[in-house]
Formats: C-alpha cells, sequence, structure tokens
C-alpha cells in the first residue's frame, strides 16, 4: 500500500505539471473513494491548492455531511457546500412536461450525479483546477457510475484500484493517525442516489464482485473456476458478467488512470 501511494502521489504531481495544473477540484461525499482522493490531492497539489466541494440531496446522510466536513479540516484543504436540491426540483419539474408520469427512479438518479458533475467542472473552470474524477475499478467495469455525473474530470487516480483495495488504501493512510474519519471507513459504501441505498443492494460485496472481475475481466478464467474464488452462483457471476460487457462503453469514455498495475 505504501508503494501504491508513493505511485498515485507522484501521478498526480506529474499529471498537474505536464498540464500547468496548480490545483484541483473534487466531490467529498463522505465516502472511502473521495476521501483518498482528497488525501492524494492535498500531498501532490499541496492542500491549500485543493478544493472538496460537499453536495448534498435530500437523500444524503448527516453522517456523509460530517465526514465530509471532518476530511475537509483534517487535511486543511478548502471545502465548501453546494447543495443540489433546487437545481434538481428545477429539472425534474422542467422534464416532467415531457415525460408524462415524470422522471422514471433511474433518470433521476442519474440527474442527481450529473448535477454534481456539472458543479466540479464550473469550480474548475473558474479555478484552473484540475477536476478528480473519484471512482474507482469496481465500479469502472460493472458500469455503477454515471457518463458525465461522478466520472467527470481530468484524471482518475483510483480507476485502477479495485473497492477493496481502496479501502485498504484508506486504512493504511490511517495507520498513525485518524486523517480519513473512521466512520468513512466503517460505513456500508452508498451512492445515497436513493432512500436506503447500498451499493450490495445493485453488485455484490466487494470482496466478491473485484474476485469477479478480475478473474473474468483480467484473467480469462473458466466459469467453474470464477464461482469457485468468488463462492458465488454461475447466475450472480453471469449477472456480474453481463454488466461488465454492457458498460464497455462507459470505459471507453473515462478520464485516464494513474496506473499502479494492469
Amino acid at each position: 500500500m505504501d508503494k501504491i501511494y508513493k505511485q498515485l502521489v507522484k501521478g498526480l504531481r506529474d499529471f498537474g505539471a505536464g498540464a500547468g495544473i496548480k490545483r484541483a477540484v473534487l466531490g467529498l461525499s463522505g465516502g472511502a473513494d473521495s476521501a483518498v482522493v482528497a488525501v492524494l490531492a492535498a500531498e501532490a497539489f499541496g492542500a491549500g491548492n485543493v478544493f472538496g466541494l460537499a453536495m448534498p440531496s435530500r437523500y444524503t446522510s448527516a453522517l456523509s455531511n460530517d465526514t465530509a466536513a471532518m476530511l475537509a479540516g483534517n487535511l486543511g484543504i478548502n471545502f465548501t457546500v453546494q447543495p443540489i436540491g433546487p437545481a434538481f426540483d428545477l429539472l425534474r419539474a422542467q422534464l416532467k412536461k415531457d415525460f408524462a408520469a415524470g422522471p422514471a427512479p433511474l433518470t433521476e438518479q442519474n440527474l442527481q450525479s450529473r448535477l454534481r458533475g456539472v458543479i466540479i467542472m464550473a469550480f474548475a473552470n473558474q479555478l484552473n483546477a484540475a477536476a478528480l474524477a473519484t471512482g474507482n475499478r469496481s465500479e469502472i467495469y460493472t458500469g455503477y457510475c454515471t457518463l458525465y455525473g461522478d466520472t467527470v474530470g481530468a484524471v482518475a487516480p483510483l480507476a485502477n484500484l479495485y473497492k477493496t483495495e481502496v479501502f485498504a488504501l484508506a486504512r493504511h493512510i490511517n495507520r498513525d493517525m485518524e486523517i480519513i474519519p473512521a466512520a468513512t471507513i466503517a460505513r456500508a459504501p452508498t451512492a445515497e442516489l436513493a432512500p436506503n441505498q447500498k451499493d450490495s443492494d445493485d453488485l455484490l460485496p466487494y470482496d466478491q464482485l473485484d474476485i469477479i472481475i478480475e478473474e473474468y475481466a483480467f484473467k480469462k478464467s473458466p466459469m467453474a473456476q470464477i464461482c469457485s474464488k468468488a463462492k458465488v452462483s454461475e447466475s450472480e457471476v453471469r449477472r456480474i458478467i453481463k454488466k461488465i460487457d454492457g458498460s464497455a462503453f462507459k470505459r471507453a469514455q473515462l478520464a485516464p488512470a494513474i496506473e499502479v498495475k494492469k
């Protein structure tokens, strides 16, 4: 983890130097991914040059708001709150003119993510900063991300790491003192785009999901081996494979990753 951490910091520094950009902006959701990226950015660009944006909606928990603010305080980065509720309500009302029953649940979820992407890019433009996409390999390969939403950015520091590795990196960052709030690492991953939403409702627990992605997409392992290693049924493996194959178009449009492994 120490080697990976140093590679990611160097990758961000090299990116900034090559692009002539000295600042970075990212969304702070209260989750592990954005927390780790914020830590990396603070070291790569300097805390005073990093801008963290909390963009709560009606589904954002108090825990998410509190841990995002706590993280920003621990790092000493710039922090501001930009609620997306008013813009979301306005767009939903506008779309209802043509959508008889109103926007579908998935449409509403993606609207929230894309509104956050718009705000992040506005700050990036205003500050001449690099927008940092915070998605990980687990989300990217299953399509559990929104094009032009949480995928917006100039570079994606964690796109080469599985979610299980992101948590391991978060624990490594906290090895000597609590920088990332403990509640961020302990909580069940959630996109908070719908009531009581958890990642595992749509995917699988990440320790199983990451094995399936690695065995299918990278090692090209036979079905029996994938099922055995992940300890899940063939039907569940095929459900995840369908997500992997069906989201290839998303992966083709993502910000460049900082590669720390194949």
